[in-house]
């Protein structure tokens, strides 16, 4: 067996903003957008630690798409930083059914109630959607 050692993202700062291009690619492909993140966006990229590495990028960027109707900014980066929901939710007693009802709903919210297109963004069947929504008395 042959082992590659990988440092971590946070020592490859430019590795950073190649992936966050890359999966900012694939959400605008997804949405039919052509969002950008914005030069102090990508400063914080570059300087966040990033201890779930390529995951929490991706997951970063993508609950930041969601939450913003342009270019992704410094702001909502923060507002998507999981560390951050961490905190605020033991902070506010927020669940984490509570915090997925809230995503889902602004992710339709921002599809304009377009399901398919929200459940395309979440990566979640449109048959899961569907049972969510049930669940909180809205379909």
């Amino acid at each position: 067996m042959v082992s590659i050692p990988v440092p971590p993202l946070r020592d490859r700062g430019e590795d950073v903003v190649l992936l966050a291009a890359h999966f900012l690619d694939e959400l605008n492909a997804a949405a039919g957008l052509r969002r950008r993140l914005t030069e102090s966006s990508l400063a914080r990229l570059r300087e966040h630690r990033w201890p779930g590495n390529v995951r929490e990028l991706k997951n970063v960027l993508e609950r930041a798409y969601i939450l913003t109707d342009g270019d992704l900014d410094v702001g909502l980066l923060a507002a998507a930083d999981p560390s951050r929901r961490r905190q605020g939710s033991r902070a506010s007693g927020a669940s984490l059914s509570d915090s997925e009802r809230r995503l889902i709903l602004a992710t339709l919210d921002h599809f304009e109630g377009d399901k398919r297109r929200a459940a395309a963004m979440l990566k979640i069947s449109l048959n899961t959607l569907y049972s969510r929504l049930r669940e909180y008395k809205l379909d």
